[in-house]
């Protein structure tokens, strides 16, 4: 018992401190009490959490621009891919993949990890949801815009469970429906799966995020180039460029600068 509540407090304080920095993003202080959220699971001996807390400190990494440390602190995960916990390690290592500009790597992982996905009509874990969303991102920032959309029906089932915000990746399943949709050239869903989300991450004040939705709308008008897409494109990228800068997510305003270049 004592073990079972030691376990909730993990959780809660690792869950706590990225609510905290969707609101008042720091880089710094997310990191720390990341890593010692990973020290108490580490000291404690709680050995069924230390695969998440590993893949929390990945996140960090990755949010950092330190992808080599976010890539060896997923690949540290169970590698039994019958572990429940090797689809969070999946999901950061294929979008660790896709941000680094590895395709072939990027290929490879979602295939490997192509059954561990959700089957539609059958209950999933949030793990395997994770591990979709991650591989819908990943697939989309490598172009791979075919792959990507045939998910779509699977992400639009998660839709129907309510939840805003997954855990694991910080990720918001409008977000990633839209993505999916713009992806299968679904224009007119993309465009409402967009809205919905914005209007989560104003609501729930999550910047991060909200940085995110417009990153990639952009990148969804600059593929489908209709008349006004760049400027309209531009637009959303400015405010994506100053968010990143501010919170110092480094790699991310490095990719929002090209996609701005590449609408000018």
């Amino acid at each position: 018992k004592k073990s079972a509540h030691l376990a909730a407090l993990s959780n809660c304080h690792s869950l706590q401190a990225l609510i905290e920095f969707a609101r008042e993003p720091d880089l710094a202080t997310l990191d720390g009490r990341i890593r010692a959220n990973f020290d108490f699971d580490r000291t404690r001996h709680l050995a069924l959490l230390l695969p998440e807390s590993l893949m929390a400190v990945s996140h960090v990494k990755f949010l950092m621009g330190d992808w080599d440390s976010a890539r060896a602190a997923a690949e540290e995960s169970p590698s039994d891919t019958s572990s429940p916990f090797r689809r969070l390690a999946s999901a950061m290592l294929i979008r660790l993949a896709a941000y680094s500009g590895n395709w072939e790597r990027v290929l490879k992982l979602a295939e490997e990890s192509q059954s561990q996905l959700p089957t539609i009509g059958q209950v999933s874990m949030i793990r395997a949801w994770s591990l979709l969303t991650a591989t819908i991102e990943a697939l989309a920032v490598i172009g791979e815009r075919g792959r990507a959309a045939q998910l779509y029906p699977r992400v639009r089932e998660l839709l129907r469970s309510n939840i805003v915000c997954l855990e694991f990746t910080s990720k918001f399943p409008e977000t990633i429906a839209a993505i999916a949709a713009g992806a299968a050239d679904d224009w007119e869903s993309a465009e409402r799966h967009f809205g919905i989300a914005l209007s989560q991450a104003k609501e729930l004040q999550d910047r991060f995020e909200e940085a995110e939705i417009n990153r990639f709308h952009a990148m969804m008008l600059l593929d489908r180039g209709a008349s006004g897409d760049r400027e309209t494109a531009r637009r959303f990228l400015v405010p994506a460029l100053e968010s990143y800068t501010n919170i110092g997510t480094r790699r991310h305003a490095e990719l929002t600068r090209e996609l701005y270049n590449k609408a000018s």
